[in-house]
Formats: structure tokens, sequence, C-alpha cells
């Protein structure tokens, strides 16, 4: 191979792998099922994760400041919630004796249950302290000897850390704060733990009329990873079985078959042991990409049969036909496939680890792709294609709806070529227009579908208590500060009070509600209250000072914010902390928390996502352009590569969906594979055109040829990727629906608005 061809190939000469693995086809299969048995035994290596710090993970001062509050308060946003309420038929709600000893008894026992390291009840609250010092429980010992519960329900309701927070106005709803061991949390005893929980909530509560319900973040990482298995298995069954039995319609040929469906299996296991040995996890993002893997390599397989089939049909042997197939179709299939990974490389332009892991696992699972389908195709196809004949029926049904929609495309084309060009340049200009006024959105609840019992379960704190969702202010002191000194407490006062006059705030809870409750001028039940909370390792007041780190935390409660909407008040609420930021300059003052993060980091990443995708759609044209030596074959491709792109943005803003980063990136992978089609029919355009066709001529035939081979890879992609539309996250659904939308319109640009631009453009010279 010299340098000549390499110049002169589309694809840098790198489809000539195929011609070695024809030569030395036992030599080929031998690595393939070395390569295959390494990165097999990674495959049980593989991981799952769910949680969400995971999308806002990065190299940025709000979530360093995060890490740093969660290891010093790691109650802070790692807690499961335990919602209970009564079931209606009891008009004094939670109230009566036998509902109270049961709710005691759940915040006695559940300390017991091995993984759980406290519970924030209120059960766990005490009365102001005596004349002596001491705390009494805010429950009597004895239950049953209760006279007035209205006033027990008063009393207890009006205290400062409990309303609103912990019991609803009504006393019929009440919320558990339950801290859990990180070790077994994340660990493989993840599902037996919060199996042991409801087990023991259920039988504690039961023939009482009362209801449970988990939530917090830990309910909803282990439900999102109980979807995220669910979605593997389906996605790789489904997937895959949609592919053959697409394939299988259309070759009729169980060795056609096995070719086509070869490459995205030895694809599959190769990514999946990629993942494993290099500790990639399943999370929201990458649950796709083995799916996206195996489509592409898919599709690029049956580009290749298509090929051998022509040849074999031609009376070829099958060495010297997959020899022609690889020559003729190798460079654009090698130009695809690149064109796929540099837009999937692009994602590392977010600099979010999240997304940045997302792009590098699937631009390697687009190389594999090729690789298996330049090697698996060649070796295997001599050994299992025999019969020189066309291996389809000529009267399969399939085949001529497919041409007949191929033969409908280019009468189109000829016939109103300007007006499809015109139209297609018109639609993209509205599209992108409305894709304009398109804003970032995030909302962490919608990681689960409406209806889920977690979002059923949010959404009554939300409705009953001061909201399922935190701010917060953190505090730092250097480690000479005296924590019990007037001037930390009164940074703490003017903390708190500026989070409450945070609009969308709904309470407020630090060290100065229970100070204020205490009883500002009373020092010396100040300084009994420090002593205990310095004694003891109490699950509440762990929750707004720590003494031995010199920290302290204002916890604001608010429903669950939308992303965008709730960036302006992060900006609000910075500037009103700049006047305590000059008065306290030994102390740091930070917001931060989920909430805050992604308010800032979905704006932020959003907006470089982009701008990634704008120089991977640049770059990419760019590449076609250079790799068929021609600048005005990158102008060919620009409108019918922007066009699917500007509809579905198009689309979201017409459905007020908004701009999620899963958007972006389905965005990105879309386009990636749509620019396949238009670098097929530009390869065999420029083909014909070499065998001396006019450009009328030359689009029948790229149509005829190329149009049925587009038609059904649209398909296969659609079917593949498609099935990620049956996931119960939302997240994913939305992915699978704008790829299919994208590939969809990819197709009809690729065999109307293109050779309709070509018709219309070029002019004819004689040969």
């Amino acid at each position: 191979m010299g340098f000549a061809y390499i110049f002169k190939s589309s694809g840098f000469g790198i489809e000539r792998l195929g011609l070695l693995a024809l030569r030395a086809p036992r030599l080929t299969v031998a690595l393939l099922i070395l390569i295959t048995l390494v990165l097999g035994a990674g495959v049980g290596k593989v991981g799952f994760s769910a949680d969400i710090r995971d999308v806002f993970r990065g190299d940025t001062a709000i979530f360093a400041t995060f890490e740093r509050m969660t290891r010093i308060f790691p109650g802070s946003e790692l807690d499961l919630q335990l919602i209970i309420e009564d079931d209606g038929t009891d008009a004094a709600g939670l109230f009566t004796p036998e509902r109270l000893e049961a709710l005691r008894d759940l915040q006695l026992d559940m300390n017991f249950i091995k993984g759980v390291k406290g519970v924030v009840s209120i059960f766990s609250l005490r009365r102001k302290p005596d004349e002596k010092g001491h705390l009494s429980p805010l429950f009597p010992a004895d239950l049953g000897e209760i006279g007035d519960m209205t006033a027990l329900r008063d009393r207890v309701t009006s205290h400062p850390l409990v309303q609103g927070k912990l019991l609803s106005a009504n006393g019929r709803m009440t919320l558990y704060i339950i801290s859990l061991d990180p070790a077994r949390l994340n660990g493989p005893e993840r599902k037996d733990l919060f199996a042991e929980i409801e087990t023991f909530v259920r039988d504690t509560i039961d023939g009482t009329g009362l209801n449970y319900t988990l939530a917090g973040k830990p309910a909803l990482y282990s439900q999102v990873i109980d979807e995220l298995v669910r979605d593997q298995f389906l996605f790789k069954l489904l997937g895959m079985s949609l592919a053959v039995l697409i394939s299988w319609i259309f070759f009729r040929n169980f060795r056609y078959v096995l070719l086509a469906s070869l490459p995205p299996f030895l694809a599959s296991i190769w990514l999946y042991g990629l993942m494993g040995w290099a500790g990639f996890s399943v999370n929201a993002l990458t649950n796709v990409v083995p799916t996206l893997v195996m489509v592409i390599a898919f599709t690029n397989s049956v580009h290749m049969l298509f090929a051998l089939r022509r040849y074999l049909a031609l009376g070829m042997e099958v060495v010297p036909a997959m020899r022609n197939a690889l020559l003729e179709v190798g460079p654009a299939t090698v130009l695809a496939t690149l064109t796929t990974a540099i837009a999937l490389l692009s994602l590392v332009l977010a600099g979010q680890q999240y997304i940045v892991n997302f792009g590098l696992l699937a631009a390697a699972g687009a190389m594999f792709s090729l690789l298996v389908v330049l090697l698996a195709a060649p070796a295997v196809a001599a050994g299992l294609i025999v019969d020189p004949e066309p291996p389809h029926p000529r009267n399969n049904l399939v085949r001529q709806t497919i041409g007949k929609i191929c033969v409908r495309a280019a009468y189109l084309v000829h016939r109103a070529p300007k007006v499809i060009f015109a139209a297609g340049a018109m639609v993209a200009i509205l599209a992108l227009v409305l894709h304009s006024f398109n804003k970032p959105y995030f909302l962490s609840k919608e990681y689960l579908p409406d209806g889920n019992p977690t979002v059923k379960a949010i959404e009554k704190v939300d409705d009953n208590l001061s909201g399922a969702s935190s701010l917060y202010i953190y505090l730092q002191w250097p480690k000479t500060q005296d924590m019990r000194g007037e001037r930390t407490l009164a940074l703490i006062r003017d903390a708190h009070r500026v989070m409450a006059e945070t609009s969308i705030i709904r309470a407020v809870w630090s060290l100065e509600t229970v100070l204020d409750w205490l009883g500002q001028g009373n020092k010396a039940q100040q300084q009994r209250l420090f002593d205990h909370m310095q004694k003891n390792d109490s699950p509440t007041g762990s929750r707004i000072i720590s003494f031995p780190h010199h920290a302290a935390l204002i916890t604001g409660f608010l429903k669950a914010p939308e992303a965008s909407r709730f960036l302006p008040v992060i900006t609000d609420l910075e500037q009103r902390l700049q006047p305590l930021r000059s008065a306290y300059p030994e102390a740091e003052i930070a917001v931060t928390g989920l909430s805050a993060i992604s308010a800032v980091s979905t704006h932020r990443m959003i907006g470089l996502l982009n701008r990634s995708l704008g120089l991977a759609m640049l770059f990419n044209i760019f590449l076609i352009g250079f790799c068929f030596r021609s600048w005005r074959f990158s102008l060919y491709a620009v409108l019918p590569n922007v066009l699917p792109i500007a509809i579905a943005g198009g689309a979201l803003y017409l459905f007020g969906q908004g701009l999620q980063f899963t958007s972006i990136v389905a965005f990105t992978i879309a386009f990636g594979i749509a620019v396949d089609n238009t670098i097929h029919f530009l390869h065999r355009f420029r083909l014909e055109r070499e065998n001396g066709l006019s450009v009328d001529d030359a689009i029948t035939s790229v149509l005829a040829t190329v149009g049925p081979v587009l038609v059904l890879t649209t398909v296969i992609l659609a079917a593949g990727i498609g099935v990620t539309m049956l996931s119960h996250l939302p997240m994913v659904q939305i992915y699978g629906r704008l790829t299919v939308l994208i590939l969809s319109v990819a197709v009809l640009g690729a065999m109307l608005v293109l050779p309709s631009i070509l018709k219309t453009v070029i002019r004819e010279t004689s040969k």
C-alpha cells in the first residue's frame, strides 16, 4: 500500500486492514478470539452508579466546597427519608397512643439495623434544658397516660426543629431522617440494607393504619440502579433481536444475518470488557453506549454486506467479491466511523468528568465497531458465504418496497430540486430560530418517571413539609476560632437571617434556630447545650455545627427547584452574602448543596456542550471536504447535516422540554451517526462521476444502489437505539426520542436534500 493510495483514499487506507484479514483469515480469527477473551474477562467487573453528584463532579470551587461540606456533615445530602402518614381513618392522625408507640419503636430500634448510623425524628428531639441542664425527651415515657393529645401535638409542631421539617401542620405525616453507612449503601449489600429497613418498618407499623414511603437521595439512587440493570438487559436483548430480525427480513439468508450479527456481538463484549478493566460504571448516560456501539457495528456490517452481495450477484467468487466490497465501501465506512468518533470525542470539551467519560467510552466503542467489521467480516466471509448467487429471493417484498421509496426519491429530486433545496434551507433556519429560545433545564427528581413511589414521596414532602430539597450556607473558621464566642455566633445568626430572607426558602435549620428557641439571653443554658453537643454524638446537633472541624451549616428547605429558574436565586443569595464576607474576613462563607451545584453547573455544562457540538459539526464537515479532496463537498454536506439537529432543537422548544445535558449529548451522538449517510452518498456519487456518469445519472445510480442501504441502516439504527425509549428513566427516554428523530430526518436529508443540492449547484461539464 503506497502513499499515493493513502492520500487518495477517503479512509486514509485504514480499510485495507480488511485485505490483511482476507489474506490470513485463520490468524485473524485467532486474534479476534484472543482479544475477546482478554477483554471479556473484564465484563464481570462492570458496576452501576446512580449518584447524581457524578453528573456535576469536576474541578470547580463550588463542587470542592460541596465535597468538603459532605465530609464534615455527611448527613446533609445523603440521608434516607422515611415518610410515615396515617390512612385517614382517624381524625387524630398520628397522635394516638398506639400509633405514637409504633413511631417511637421505629426511632429506637432502627439504630440496630446494620448500616444505619443514626435517626432524626420527632422522638429524637428534646425539651428546653431544666435548671440542672437536663434535656428531657419531647414525648413522655408512658404514651398511654397522655391526657390531652391535642396539646401534645401543638407542643410538638411548635418545636423549632420540628415545625415544617419533621411533622406536617395537620399532624398526619412525619419524617424520619436516616443516616446510612456509605460502605453498605454503595456496596453490594445495598439492596439487602433497603430490604431490611423496609421489612422492619412494615412489621413495626403493621395493623396501626399507618403507611410508609422511602425517599431521599439514597432511595432515588437505589431505584435508578435497579432501572439501569433492567435497561442493560432490555436494551441488549431487544436491540440485537430487532437488528437481527430486520436483517433477516431483508437478506433472507442465515449466513448473511450471522455475518451481520458477529461484529456487533464482538464489539459489545469488547466495550463491556473495556468498561470493567478501566473502572467505568454504568450510569444514566453510559447506559446507552453498548446499544449505540452494537447498532453502529451492525450498520457498518450491512454496508459491507450489500456491496459483497452485489459483487456475488455478478458471478464473482467470495474472496475477490469481498476484496472489491472492502475497496468500494471500506473508505466511506472508515470516514463515517471517524466522524462519529470525533463527534463523541468533542464531548470531552464539556469539562465534566461524567460526560468526558461517556465521550471517551463511546468513541472507543465506535472504533471497536470499525475494527471488528474490518477484521471479522472478511475473515469469516470466506468460510461462511459459499453461494455466489444473490442470497435473497427476487420477490422480496421489503426490498421491493425500499426500492420503490428510492425510485420515488429520485423522481422528486429530478422533478423539483430547487424547491426541495429551498424548503430544506427554510425549515432549517426556522427550526434554528426556535432552538435558540431553548433554556437549560435540570430537575433531579426527573431522574425517575412520574408516578414512581420515590417521586411521589418527594412531592408529598414538598406539599406537606418545608420541602425535599436543601440549600446550604457553609461556614468554615480557622482552627484558632472560639466556636462558642460571640463573633462566631453572630456570623451564624447573620447567615441564618440572610438564608431566611431568600425568596423560595420555606424554613431554615441552624444553630441559631436552637439558640433562639432557648432564649438568646440565657447564656448558661447555651453553654450547657454546647457541652451536650460536644460530649454526645447528637444526630441533630451534628447537622448544624461541628466543633472539631470549626464549621457550621445553615440549611434552607425548599421545594425541588428546576436549575435554570434557581440560578437567579443563587446569584441573589451570593450578592446578599457579600457584606458578611467583608464583615467576617476570617471565615469562609459559601453557598453549596446539590441544588446550588446543579443550578450553576447545568448552565455552564450545557453551554460547553453546545460549543463542543458546534465544533464537532464544523470539524466533521471540514473533514468531509478534506477526505474527498474538495471544499465543495464540505459545503454540500452543511445543510443535510444541520437540518436534523435544527429540527430536533425546534421540537424541544415546541414541546417545552428545555435543553438538558442529555439532549445535547443526543444531538452530538445523532449528528455523528447521521453524517454517515452524507459520507456514503457523496462517496458513491464521486465514484459514479469518475466513471463518466452525468450528475442526473449519478444521482439516480446512487439512490438505486446506496439508497436502499441508507434506508435499511436507518431502520436498524432507529430500532436499535429506539429501544431506549422503553426505559423508565426520563433522561434515557429523551435520548432515544431525539436520536430516532434526528436519524429519521437525516436519511431524508441524505436522500432528498443532498441530491437536490448536487443537482442544483453542480454545472454539467463535458467529459
